[in-house]
């Protein structure tokens, strides 16, 4: 976490893992939803909330995907949400938002947006994740079926964005779904997404392949993706910001699911009560600012320079620039989590180099910088305290071209 931070980057964190017991069982919630797989959601909550740069745990990715998930799983995955909460309300020193990753599913991914969202307060997911992978090859908003998926979440209360995004049925990968994306058209309901994935698997969805010596092979989507960032503006006007109204009541009835109306009773009480006896995690102190392992390009030509150009100080985060020019600071929705100092606009790319989106630093006054902005209205109060899903939006705007040749947030599974 240490390095990250000291490199920009933010982290999204899924709290289940695919050891043995460490996950949901979607079909027999109920078999593993007990204490040794609570203790360790909370273990892993216990020790990231400690960082500043952890943007957001995930409760569950794809956990719902069928029908008998459906109807198993949804209670579970709300008290697995409720737990977490209740758990840094009492013992963690900021209140990291809580979402959910939902399947490429139209019959659950809405339903199930609407049930987590509504409930007491703690009960709740703060932000949704949608992985989409609709828009395959040659598309429009209209032909890929984004603008259902906008009116879909029109009204929708919470942040929401792309957890994963990046069909590969037709190869190779064009993404012009970016241009969709960052767009007016999306903006408003859509705060980016995150392209899956970084490093190549059997699956063929990798922007790198990481060979066995430890060096990093840029592949032809990497590229790709790398232009469709540069080429575009990204748009969002914040003058139009909605206040919506989360439910509080949840509905009887949800298409698709079936909803239990009191969530199952956390399987150790005691353990949320008095807290986990292990220290938070916290940032060492670290001066790693380049890679020793050797980072080629499409060509297999090695890319030389390999550092880092610009690092934060993990000890002075809301550090005044020496030069005195105002940081524009934005702050996470959920209540009592601490302002969180960043900037909007983006990093210039340059090969084997990486400006970052930085806490403590401010924008770039480059106007020629090839990057990914955002288009602001210019009455927009710039001071102000922004939501979680305009945090959101800044990373995705200004910081992540995945990688070009880096990650501004990144989405961690563990294993």
């Amino acid at each position: 976490m240490s390095l990250l931070a000291n490199a920009g980057i933010y982290l999204v964190l899924d709290v289940n893992s695919p050891r043995p017991g460490e996950a949901l069982n979607r079909y027999e919630p109920w078999t593993t939803y007990g204490p040794y797989y609570l203790e360790h959601v909370l273990r892993i909550v216990h020790q990231f909330s400690g960082y500043n740069n952890t943007l957001g745990f995930f409760a569950g990715n794809e956990i719902v995907n069928d029908e008998v998930s459906a109807r198993e799983s949804p209670s579970y995955i709300k008290a697995v949400v409720r737990d977490m909460h209740q758990y840094m309300k009492l013992h963690s020193p900021r209140q990291v938002p809580v979402g959910y990753s939902a399947a490429d599913d139209l019959r659950y991914r809405v339903s199930l947006a609407n049930y987590l969202e509504c409930g007491e307060p703690g009960t709740n997911v703060d932000f949704y994740g949608v992985n989409s992978y609709q828009w395959c090859g040659h598309q429009t908003f209209k032909s890929s079926g984004y603008d259902t998926l906008v009116d879909n979440y029109a009204d929708y209360s919470l942040p929401i964005f792309f957890s994963e995004f990046g069909c590969n049925a037709i190869t190779p990968r064009m993404f012009q779904e970016i241009d969709s994306l960052f767009s007016q058209q999306m903006t408003s309901i859509f705060s980016g997404g995150l392209v899956y994935e970084y490093a190549q698997e059997n699956n063929n969805y990798g922007l790198v392949e990481i060979a066995p010596d430890g060096s990093a092979h840029m592949l032809e989507d990497f590229d790709t993706l790398q232009r469709q960032y540069q080429d575009r503006d990204a748009y969002y006007d914040f003058s139009q910001e909605q206040e919506s109204v989360r439910p509080v009541r949840c509905k009887t009835h949800y298409a698709h699911l079936t909803i239990n109306r009191k969530l199952p009773d956390t399987p150790i009480p005691e353990m949320l009560q008095r807290g986990l006896a292990i220290p938070h995690g916290k940032f060492v102190d670290v001066r790693i600012n380049a890679t020793r392992f050797k980072i080629f390009d499409r060509d297999q030509k090695e890319i030389k320079l390999r550092q880092i150009k610009s690092t934060n100080d993990l000890w002075a985060p809301a550090a005044t620039p020496a030069d005195k020019r105002p940081i524009q600071k934005l702050m996470f929705f959920a209540p009592q989590v601490p302002r969180l100092p960043l900037v909007p606009g983006g990093g210039q790319h340059h090969q084997g180099t990486t400006t970052t989106a930085i806490p403590g630093q401010p924008p770039s006054n480059n106007n020629n910088q090839s990057s990914n902005k955002a288009v602001i209205n210019k009455k927009a109060n710039s001071s102000s305290a922004l939501r979680f899903s305009d945090t959101l939006l800044q990373l995705l705007l200004g910081s992540i071209i995945v990688g070009g040749p880096f990650a501004g947030l990144i989405w961690f599974d563990l294993i």
